[in-house]
């Protein structure tokens, strides 16, 4: 079952193509054991609220500079505060708790631009500057009705098909698989460990796979024989992590990487050199 249909989303959205405006960011509880049971004693809970005190802001524009006026910036752990960006694009979400989130920006469905989403890491009254750019998919391509291994972008073969996919909440698959190639220097903040060698985003957006999509690479960076590399995908916000999909090998002919490698859900793929 997948939670994120059930997610509940607060906070207050800009009126599209108008000027900036902030949302109230969301303050999920968490529990905490505060009473060890005993015999007489009931286990008792405590409800903590960490301060709201940090913001995003920023500006989403295309790879030419352009403004996105009407995307959606969210930023979710289990809740969500959200807002769209003004006729320059800029976005300003405040107030957030300090602590992991999801942060993902979902253009107007007629832009034909890609959903791109990362893992965002606030500190205590931090202000983060996140500026995000937006890319139209380097490749479509048929979604097979069967799971059938397909270059959907170059280098990058996935196996995939309506039968191994579900859709997103609210949404349909479609008959179109889009994805993008994010160029050096222009990807949002990964927060993984390692060096990042490749980052992809992938459509449609939150379908997942129960069996997960099997991932096999070119090897597009010269790596040797044998070295390994580990594929990431950016989860659910009720997860708010990386998901670490498997490892993919470079074989002795040194021209392919393949292992095994799933991924759980279509929405950013990374890869990395431990």
């Amino acid at each position: 079952m997948r939670l994120f249909g059930l997610m509940i989303v607060l906070g207050a959205c800009s009126d599209k193509g108008g000027d900036s405006s902030t949302t109230g960011g969301t303050t999920p509880s968490t529990e905490s054991e505060t009473t060890p049971p005993t015999d007489d004693t009931a286990t008792e809970t405590t409800t903590t609220t960490p301060p709201a005190t940090a913001s995003v802001s920023g500006t989403v524009t295309t790879v030419d500079g352009t403004p996105v006026s009407g995307a959606r910036v969210n930023v979710c752990r289990i809740q969500c505060a959200f807002t769209d960006t003004d006729a320059s694009g800029n976005y300003n979400i405040a107030p957030l708790s300090p602590w992991e989130a999801a942060f993902y920006v979902v253009p107007d469905s007629d832009s034909g631009l890609m959903t791109q989403m990362v893992l965002l890491t606030l500190a205590d009254e931090e202000e983060r500057d996140l500026d995000a750019v937006m890319l139209e998919p380097d490749k479509s391509s048929p979604l097979p009705a069967t799971a059938t291994e397909t270059e959907v972008a170059a280098g990058v073969y996935l196996t995939v098909g309506a039968d191994i996919l579900e859709p997103a909440p609210l949404t349909e698959l479609g008959d179109t698989f889009t994805a993008a190639r994010v160029p050096d220097g222009m990807g949002m903040p990964i927060e993984l460990p390692g060096t990042v060698l490749g980052n992809w985003y992938f459509g449609p957006f939150e379908a997942d796979s129960e069996a997960g999509v099997a991932v096999r690479l070119d090897n597009l960076w010269g790596l040797a024989a044998g070295t390994s590399v580990e594929v990431y995908a950016m989860s659910l916000p009720t997860d708010y992590s990386w998901l670490l999909a498997g490892t993919l090998t470079v074989g002795s002919d040194g021209t392919s990487l393949t292992g095994d490698a799933r991924l759980p859900i279509l929405t950013t793929m990374v890869v990395i050199q431990p």
